[in-house]
């Protein structure tokens, strides 16, 4: 699959099995580095992920002075890690840091939430929210926690 993409990169895709098998691998690679992420309009997820394994390293991830719902919602569970990066819920919204599974358009025989490093402040709501594998998902949190109910 990946040679397949790295054969067509740049090409415009007319077939529908394609234009899939691309998309999956690009969810099933899914990974954020280094980046800043604020402001979401129109009560928006600043990372929005059905992946089975989605990983964001050394981010910022603030809802402030924005309309946001969530910060990061993995709509399909699966493995998510957070690693050295800072997370700032806003008031208001839906209230949760972050959402796990409520969609449950996959399933995913591996569902797990880390968050290392780095810190979140949830702003009065709730860390995780969620449902489905969410009660059977091994959850780790080692990093500076504040403001969470």
């Amino acid at each position: 699959l990946q040679e397949a993409a790295a054969a067509f990169k740049g090409v415009v895709a007319r077939s529908y099995r394609f234009r899939d098998a691309a998309a999956r691998l690009a969810a099933i690679e899914r990974r954020q580095h280094d980046a800043t992420v604020g402001k979401p309009r129109d009560e928006g997820h600043l990372v929005k992920t059905g992946a089975a394994e989605t990983r964001i390293v050394r981010s910022v991830l603030d809802e402030r002075d924005g309309e946001g719902s969530r910060l990061v919602d993995a709509y399909n569970g699966g493995i998510l890690e957070i690693t050295d990066s800072t997370l700032v819920n806003a008031p208001g919204g839906q209230r949760q840091a972050i959402g796990f599974d409520n969609e449950a358009r996959r399933d995913y025989a591996e569902n797990s939430i880390t968050i290392r490093g780095g810190s979140v402040d949830c702003a009065g709501g709730i860390l995780i929210g969620g449902k489905n594998s969410l009660a059977q998902a091994t959850i780790t949190i080692e990093s500076d926690v504040k403001n969470c109910h």
